[in-house]
């Protein structure tokens, strides 16, 4: 193997939060156009679609300034190995950026792997036409699976289907069960192989006569109990007639023995208990896994079936999510050997940037992998360029595989390694509570039952500097109240939480305050209660649904209610509106007046479409309106001439597609709320 000795080195940068990721990237990319490389041959990819555009504009807005002024201009020549780089040079290179702009490849790992798919349909097996679905759409389709899954089980098999999915859980309906296996599990059905669900074997355990003699020797034994554990032992014996192993592994001498202990209440087990408890915590132990093995056979089994007839669904209607693409790539290009790409792409790719490697799954590393060892072994005119940290690995939910980043050094020749610890976004102060919290785990006693994963953070984090030295800034640390008999405490958190994020709006006008939750439900309730309670108007990264107006909510209304007349909260929303006297519908209970007007919209609906019947209804409430209303009211009328193209006959899919997605608001809040997830990469 040939390794590279261009002047751009195959380099791997492991970078902090902040210390320049995509600075270097495009100076990486900038300095290879500026040295006379083709544009197209470059491949610069990242997960969100915000990167790449950032990255995108960083490349541009950089080469433009040099244009302009001269401390970008310096700030150019030190940074790019570019000889000659002058004003002139720089409006030449922009100037070869723009007229090749549609040839630009920077985007999105799904938007790389997209074009490859198109270009290998054929060895793929992929129908003509195909396309990538929204998730409203595919959640249309799984339904259909769903439903056509259960038509095909006789009653019996379903009970007996659902006893095991089940545990315990007999609130959830057949559909809702089956959806909740199917959201959690099929991805990794997809990923997997039938051996993997079948690692886990099945246990003998005691008959039922076996028992019943244990059961007795219980009671035997509770007429020696020394008091030190007499009440235990009446728990043991009550769990254990009634067949609550869980339970009865978790307490007493049974979670002692589980855990491989020899003492409980600080003295030795005698042996003579030892002989009664240990086979049947042998017994429970083999009872529960049983369970979770016959439960995991019911779960491939039913991915199985629903597999089936959802990849015959997205055949049919030639609909694709991003993960189904990359998963038929990750096959075909190690089954069918289609690892040499550059003959149908626009152009070949010699130049590999990636950015955010630590959330490359492995399936996108399989795509990826026959690339980059083309790259690293194809002489000087070909370079590599990685940029990651392991310690912001966020997407394992997803699929993401922090450790491959680690594993770049044995599976690609000839990298050079480099660090970024030095931040150019935060003050001293923000980098030095970083330092003290996450600089000192090895030391902390609530961790100390976490020693693996506290020593593998201690290797990888170095302490972190910053080059904003100028930067005032301040961090406390601020605890919750406790929750009283009858709150929760999640509620009671985010009460806080509102509570101080008013505070500082309050003590800092005009200042702008982003705010990190956990979870995607913590968001919308925080929101809630910022508008509720203290009258802060907050948006979430991304956007909200339009439904946080009330005009639009009311226009729901009526297409619900358009959707089906007997919907009666609609008909009563409606009439106390003034769309109600529009539609002189002024009694929400005559039944004949709502399926009167139900009739009407459905028919206006059809023969001019939603943007144009919205757009009517629109201008009827606008002088109802604030600014914001008529704003949100506005972006309605664009969803429904954009939802026109695919509308169905039932208003009430305009209706469920409105709900889940997220718009900008067109004013933007001074209050952002999101999870850390969406907040990646955002420049505050």
């Amino acid at each position: 193997m040939s390794v590279s000795k261009s002047p751009f080195p195959h380099v791997v940068i492991r970078a902090s939060a902040g210390t320049g990721k995509t600075f270097q990237l495009s100076n990486r990319f900038i300095g290879l156009v500026g040295t006379g490389v083709a544009p197209e041959t470059i491949l610069a990819t990242t997960f969100a679609r915000k990167a790449s555009a950032e990255i995108l504009d960083r490349v541009l807005l950089r080469v433009a300034d040099a244009i302009e002024s001269d401390k970008p201009l310096r700030e150019l020549q030190k940074n790019i190995s570019v000889d000659g780089l002058d004003r002139d040079t720089c409006r030449r290179l922009l100037d070869r950026l723009l007229s090749q702009l549609h040839r630009l490849r920077i985007g999105t790992l799904d938007s790389f792997f997209i074009q490859l798919a198109s270009s290998f349909g054929f060895e793929l097996g992929l129908p003509t036409g195909w396309r990538i679905v929204e998730e409203l759409y595919d959640e249309h389709l799984r339904s259909e699976a769903i439903r056509g899954v259960l038509e095909t089980e006789s009653t019996g098999d379903v009970v007996t289907l659902m006893r095991l999915l089940s545990k315990g859980d007999v609130t959830r309906s057949v559909s809702d069960q089956i959806r909740g296996v199917v959201k959690n599990l099929h991805s990794l059905y997809v990923e997997t192989d039938e051996a993997a669900w079948h690692v886990l074997k099945r246990r003998s355990h005691l008959s039922d006569d076996e028992l019943a003699a244990h059961v007795e020797a219980f009671h035997t034994l509770s007429e020696s109990a020394e008091k030190h554990w007499s009440k235990a032992h009446a728990t043991s014996i009550m769990l254990l007639e009634a067949g609550d192993w869980i339970e009865f592994i978790k307490k007493g001498i049974p979670s002692k023995l589980v855990a491989g202990e020899t003492t409980f209440s600080r003295k030795p087990i005698e042996p003579g208990v030892l002989d009664v408890y240990g086979p049947v915590v042998d017994h429970a132990q083999a009872v529960l896994v049983n369970r979770i093995v016959d439960r995991t056979d019911a779960q491939y089994r039913l991915l199985k079936k629903f597999n089936v007839v959802y990849r015959q669904l997205q055949r049919r209607e030639r609909a694709l999510r991003f993960g189904d693409v990359t998963n038929l790539l990750s096959d075909g290009l190690i089954e069918k050997r289609i690892d040499n790409p550059d003959f149908r792409l626009d152009a070949a790719v010699a130049h590999l940037l990636l950015d955010e490697f630590q959330d490359t799954s492995l399936a996108q590393w399989n795509v990826l992998r026959s690339l980059a060892e083309r790259v690293v072994t194809g002489g000087e005119d070909r370079s590599f360029f990685c940029v990651g940290d392991v310690k912001q690995a966020i997407y394992g939910w997803r699929g993401g595989v922090s450790e491959l980043f680690d594993e770049l050094d044995s599976q690609l020749p000839g990298l050079t390694a480099d660090w970024l610890d030095e931040s150019y976004r935060s003050s001293p102060v923000i980098i030095e509570a970083v330092n003290e919290v996450f600089g000192s785990l090895a030391t902390n006693p609530l961790l100390e039952k976490a020693p693996t994963v506290v020593d593998d953070w201690s290797d990888r984090f170095k302490s972190h500097k910053t080059a904003r030295g100028e930067y005032p800034g301040h961090a406390r640390i601020l605890v919750a109240a406790v929750a009283g008999e009858k709150e929760k405490q999640n509620d009671v958190t985010l009460d806080c939480a509102a509570d101080e994020i008013a505070e500082l709006v309050k003590s800092h006008p005009g200042c702008s305050v982003g705010v990190l939750v956990r979870r995607n439900k913590s968001v919308a309730r925080l929101i809630y209660r910022l508008r509720n309670k203290h009258e802060i108007f907050a948006s979430e990264e991304g956007g909200n649904p339009l439904t946080d107006s009330m005009a639009v909510q009311l226009i729901l209304s009526l297409l619900k209610l358009a959707d089906h007349p007997g919907d009666t909260a609609s008909r009563f929303h409606v009439v106390h509106s003034p769309l109600g006297k529009m539609f002189g519908f002024t009694d929400h209970a005559d039944d004949d007046a709502a399926r009167s007007l139900s009739l009407s919209i459905r028919e206006q609906l059809a023969d001019v479409g939603y943007g144009r019947t919205l757009y009517v209804w629109v201008c009827a409430l606008a002088d109802s309106c604030d600014s914001r209303e008529l704003g949100r009211l506005k972006q309605l009328v664009e969803a429904a001439y954009g939802y026109d193209a695919s509308a169905t006959v039932r208003p009430r899919d305009f209706v469920k597609h409105v709900e889940a997605t997220r718009v900008e608001s067109p004013t933007s809040a001074a209050v952002r709320v999101m999870t850390a997830h969406q907040a990646k990469g955002l420049q505050f």
